[in-house]
């Protein structure tokens, strides 16, 4: 006997042995069971995920011998001449093949002919968004008034490209791409039955490079046998598919957060070497991403297999949310460009040293710029030999508030806020870690430990690594380690760095209001033209 095919040797043969698809079997089933049957049924959905199954499988039960039915005998002539493809009385079209109006037409006349030995005429019109304007009016005619005895079975992977005309007088069904577990199960069941050994991994990236597509994955299982000898390995699979493995992507991500561009760069250099798809190896890259957000949101992913959970877990309490999403960003950026990158491993590095780029801005530099040095020496916290006084920044110790009236109190904590202010404008962080800052007041500064205190609202802003810079940062700017405790309440800070901005930007925004409403010239206009001001807007 010749070799079949996994997706015509496993093809379903009636409506129960169709795989997922529930709602739409349900529907079809009630449908013949009580006999209220429609004489246009539209299948939609992406390729391989079973319409034209569907559509086979219902002809059967509208043509067997037995009787309409939602389990067919498969044994009668109509129901054997459907499976191999040659009852009169089915007739199945290629629109793509058949486009002219003039093969519409020919194929459109038979209609008002009685069936030759079945039940109904019925016809299949696979790809049906294919036909031509022409045809559509053609086919339209005969959909408004068919005969009781024809039935038409449309399936289309376009199905907005067909007219309203025809849509309104089809019973549609949508049918849904396949989860990657239900694939998975799929393909298991069937390698049971092949008695073909197999690995679950293989299966699982099998599964995602099918997207969705039952067909597609059936065709990349028998790819993978032929490269494996026999046999469903994970090796061979990931040669087959040009991927590379979980591994290497938590290796490219470790690599990342580490800042290390020499390690990036070599793992690249084994993928150019393993002639993996690019664009395949950046897609999975930035799916890494996303399992973190909703590990980060939730706390948990069940999308991910159980081996990467804990490898996941520890990414997520070393990257912010807002990293992440930096990060997939750049990486959706990246894959777009790929078509358009002198090669696609050049357009994939690229896509790393722009994310390594952006995490490296938060690394503070070996030498301060002139800017800074000017800053330090005009806010008073460095002196004239570029060294940063012993007790220059002791800022809650320098002053004994206990024992001071209450009015010098008031005085001296409006003045060490300024001083936390501008401490922290001068500081080397980025964006991110900046707007931290800026929401902390310093609790304790002493010559070895800084604790700053921050509302507890802020507390999914930061994370270990984010302190670890903030501290780097402090560290430098006086000259000497210190270590940095950050500790949260649920109280409202009202002085913080960004709540004096705020107050001093509200105070300049008032400032202009004032001077444009007290301003001569605009007082003459409103004057001579008996108008009034409805708004201000300022430019800050």
């Amino acid at each position: 006997m010749s070799y079949q095919v996994f997706a015509t040797k496993w093809r379903p043969w009636t409506l129960d042995d169709i795989v997922g698809q529930e709602p739409i079997r349900q529907a079809l089933s009630h449908a013949l069971h009580t006999q209220t049957l429609h004489h246009a049924y539209l299948f939609t959905g992406t390729r391989g995920i079973g319409k034209t199954t569907f559509a086979r499988n219902f002809a059967k039960c509208l043509s067997c011998e037995l009787g309409i039915s939602e389990k067919p005998c498969n044994k009668c002539k109509a129901c054997i001449g459907i499976e191999q493809g040659n009852f009169t009385d089915l007739i199945e079209i290629d629109a793509a093949s058949k486009t002219r109006v003039e093969d519409t037409r020919e194929l459109l006349e038979n209609v008002p002919y009685l069936p030759s030995v079945g039940r109904f005429k019925i016809y299949l019109i696979d790809e049906v968004h294919m036909l031509s304007q022409h045809s559509f009016n053609a086919l339209l005619k005969t959909l408004e008034e068919p005969p009781p005895y024809v039935k038409f079975l449309l399936a289309t992977t376009e199905p907005q490209k067909l007219p309203p005309t025809i849509l309104s007088r089809c019973l549609q069904f949508h049918l849904q791409p396949f989860s990657s577990e239900h694939i998975v199960s799929y393909l298991q069941s069937i390698l049971q039955k092949e008695q073909i050994n197999y690995e679950v991994e293989a299966l699982q990236a099998i599964s995602q490079a099918a997207g969705g597509s039952l067909r597609d994955a059936l065709s990349l299982v028998e790819q993978t046998i032929a490269h494996g000898q026999g046999r469903v390995s994970k090796l061979a699979a990931e040669e087959m598919l040009g991927v590379c493995s979980p591994q290497t992507l938590f290796d490219l991500l470790e690599a990342l957060l580490e800042a290390n561009a020499h390690k990036m760069l070599a793992i690249s250099q084994l993928l150019i070497k393993a002639q993996v798809d690019f664009h395949r190896v950046l897609s999975d890259f930035i799916t890494l991403f996303f399992h973190v957000a909703i590990l980060q949101k939730i706390g948990e992913t069940a999308r991910h297999e159980i081996a990467n959970q804990k490898k996941l877990l520890s990414i997520a309490t070393t990257i912010s949310p807002e990293e992440v999403q930096l990060y997939y960003q750049i990486g959706l950026q990246g894959l777009q460009e790929l078509k358009w990158a002198p090669t696609t491993h050049i357009g994939f590095e690229m896509t790393l040293l722009r994310m390594l780029s952006f995490q490296k801005a938060a690394v503070v530099s070996d030498e301060p710029t002139s800017c800074e040095t000017e800053s330090k020496a005009e806010s008073g916290f460095i002196t004239t030999n570029e060294q940063p006084p012993a007790a220059g920044l002791a800022l809650a110790p320098a002053i004994d508030v206990a024992v001071v009236p209450e009015a010098l109190k008031v005085a001296v904590v409006p003045q060490e806020e300024e001083k936390w202010h501008q401490i922290v404008l001068n500081l080397q962080l980025n964006p991110l870690e900046l707007e931290i800052a800026k929401q902390c007041i310093v609790q304790e500064w002493s010559d070895e430990k800084v604790i700053l205190q921050i509302d507890v609202a802020q507390k999914p802003l930061l994370n270990k690594r984010q302190q670890q810079r903030i501290e780097a940062a402090l560290s430098k700017y006086v000259g000497k380690n210190i270590r940095l405790h950050i500790v949260f309440d649920d109280k409202m800070l009202l002085n913080t760095p960004a709540k004096l901005e705020a107050c001093h930007t509200q105070q300049k925004h008032e400032a202009a209001v004032l001077a444009m409403q007290q301003d001569i010239h605009l007082q003459a206009l409103l004057t001579r033209f008996e108008a009034s001001i409805e708004k201000i807007i300022v430019n800050e």
